[in-house]
């Protein structure tokens, strides 16, 4: 839900306002949305500065919309440039590169092979 609330922010939809987001440490997107607030989420006063510091970068007190712009911007474009396309065209090549490396070869001797495409048919 996270990236999609930062995908939702797009400077040319009417209405809406640039911001952050507010992340556990141990959510996967964290490791993408470098701009979010990361807190550890058993630390009630750590989670409440965030919130805090969430709500006045929204309110322009912080820093000026433009700024704000670039902040939401940023982690926007990680998330479409991360998407689950992507994920899997990068999953598949490692596996090809795997599959190419190890001759084949399992392990134990056994004879390994990539299985067929029965999608295209």
């Amino acid at each position: 839900v996270a990236k999609e609330f930062v995908a939702a922010k797009d400077k040319d939809v009417e209405n809406c306002v640039p911001g952050t987001i507010v992340l556990s440490e141990a959510a996967g997107a964290a490791q993408e949305m470098f701009d979010a607030l990361v807190v550890n989420p058993y630390d009630e006063d750590a989670v409440a500065d965030a919130i805090h510091v969430g709500l006045e970068l929204i309110k322009g007190t912080v820093l000026d919309e433009e700024s704000r712009w670039e902040v939401t911007g940023r982690m926007r474009q990680a998330i479409m440039q991360n998407d689950a396309q992507s994920w899997a065209a990068k999953l598949l090549s490692e596996l090809q590169v795997f599959v190419e490396s190890s001759a084949n070869t399992h392990p134990c001797g056994k004879q390994i092979g990539i299985l067929p495409d029965f999608t295209a048919r």
